[in-house]
């Protein structure tokens, strides 16, 4: 399972099961994108895919260093694709 500290700025991931921001949207199954803006924090993940209700939030997917602690399954279904 990835951490955070495995999410490095321009790694290609991939998301392998819907992942939900209730009550904002809904991450579908395969979508891809870019890790950007890594800090101590947490990152930003750019999806390459307009996803429905991320438009607030520039098509952005935001992984916090409390979803690693409270919610591994967001890592779970995060895959870093090859280079």
């Amino acid at each position: 399972m990835l951490t955070l500290a495995d999410l490095k700025s321009g790694t290609r991931v991939q998301f392998s099961e819907d992942v939900g921001r209730y009550p904002h949207f809904i991450v579908p199954k395969g979508t891809t994108g870019t890790v950007k803006d890594v800090s101590g924090e947490g990152c930003a993940i750019l999806m390459d895919q307009a996803v429905e209700g991320a438009e607030s939030w520039d098509n952005e997917f935001l992984v916090t260093l409390d979803d690693q602690s409270e919610n591994d399954s967001i890592f779970e279904t995060l895959k870093i694709q090859p280079a």
